[in-house]
């Protein structure tokens, strides 16, 4: 069995990571209203002469500011929520999904968690 993780929030919105099986559970609760809180794609980014490139977690609601970096002071991996530094290269997408997925909450905006 699957864990799952639901935010119900103080005006009655469920939010979770997305799964087409939990679709038809969230259907039979009402409307359904699914947006996209991270993007996961593949990136060549040019920076102080040097070329960096492979797959990257951006938040879908302000990608230039908040998407997973590498920590300048031990390499763990982090949300920046400031656009400050080079966002996290990962070699395969599924890396990158799985990252994704650990970094669900800190992606949302503050927004959706009311």
């Amino acid at each position: 069995m699957k864990e799952l993780e639901i935010l119900v929030t103080p005006k009655g919105r469920a939010v979770s990571v997305y799964r087409d099986e939990m679709k038809p559970f969230f259907e039979e609760m009402g409307k359904v209203d699914i947006k996209r809180a991270s993007m996961v794609e593949y990136e060549k980014i040019y920076s102080n002469g040097q070329t960096y490139e492979g797959w990257t977690v951006r938040a879908n609601h302000s990608p230039n500011y908040v998407y997973l970096r590498r920590s300048p002071t031990d390499g763990s991996i982090e949300v920046t929520t400031n656009g400050h530094g080079l966002p996290a290269f990962f070699s395969t997408r599924e890396e990158a999904l799985k990252e994704e997925v650990k970094n669900f909450w800190k992606l949302l905006p503050e927004e959706a968690k009311r």
